[in-house]
């Protein structure tokens, strides 16, 4: 299957919400609550050939927070993840 990554933008009164959704392996939901964890990696089996630290994500999460945003995500195993940031709208 071919890698495909969707952006989307919602602009509502309170707020905007970026999507990030795409079409990879899924994240397993036990997992999920993990991810944005300093140097967590989700597990791979007997597998040792992952890339990456684990601060990805970690990262991502603290960047949005420092900026007043919050960062969540979903996931479906064998289907792929979407990451919603969120940004609440400042009243002029």
């Amino acid at each position: 299957q071919s890698p495909n990554i969707e952006i989307r933008l919602k602009s509502l009164p309170s707020k905007v919400i970026f999507d990030i959704t795409d079409n990879g392996i899924g994240i397993p939901s036990k997992h999920l609550a993990k991810i944005f964890d300093n140097f967590y990696r989700v597990p791979q089996g007997d597998i040792h050939d992952s890339k990456g630290f684990g601060l990805g994500l970690y990262h991502v999460k603290n960047l949005v927070s420092n900026i007043n945003g919050k960062i969540s995500v979903s996931s479906v195993e064998g289907k792929g993840s979407t990451f919603s940031i969120e940004f609440k709208r400042k009243r002029l």
